[in-house]
């Protein structure tokens, strides 16, 4: 974490930090759905921690070779193809250097086969609530920790 002095914060300075996590939230989507794992890794801090919270058992990965290991066993080589739409994010700065997010995030998915498109419509895979901590880096702002709750899920019992 860079070690910048506090200052008080006007609506812009918030506005712009609101800004920069939005869009974290928007890439994370976009590289998880386009499997551009390099760039997706680039969202997060070295010592991220990504979670699944509900459904037990609790899953969770951390730094980048955590989370580049279960891109590649979930996302990768699933034979499912998704897109994810993110919907009613919120973000709270907290201060300069840290801000806290939540959103919905459905999946939609339908066959990976030979990803010609367009694929068959397989449903919604899953309605998750996720929660976010952000924090700026000398590299700017990176997600640090994000938590995902299944909410609705079509491989629940």
């Amino acid at each position: 974490m860079s070690q910048k002095a506090s200052f008080p914060m006007n609506e812009i300075d918030k506005l712009l930090i609101e800004r920069e996590c939005h869009k974290l939230m928007v890439d994370y989507n976009i590289y998880n759905d386009s499997l551009d794992i390099d760039a997706f890794l680039s969202l997060w801090t070295d010592d991220c921690v990504f979670s699944r919270v509900v459904p037990e058992p609790v899953f969770q990965v951390s730094g980048h070779d955590g989370l580049r290991a279960a891109m590649n066993q979930i996302i990768v080589g699933s034979d499912r193809l998704r897109r994810h739409l993110l919907v009613n994010p919120k973000i709270t700065v907290r201060d300069t250097d840290s801000a806290e997010g939540f959103c919905i995030g459905l999946a939609i998915y339908g066959p990976a086969g030979d990803r010609s498109l367009p694929v068959a419509m397989g449903g919604v895979e899953l309605v998750g609530e996720y929660r976010d901590h952000y924090r700026r880096t000398d590299k700017g702002w990176k997600i640090a920790r994000r938590e995902l709750t299944r909410v609705i899920d079509l491989d629940a019992p």
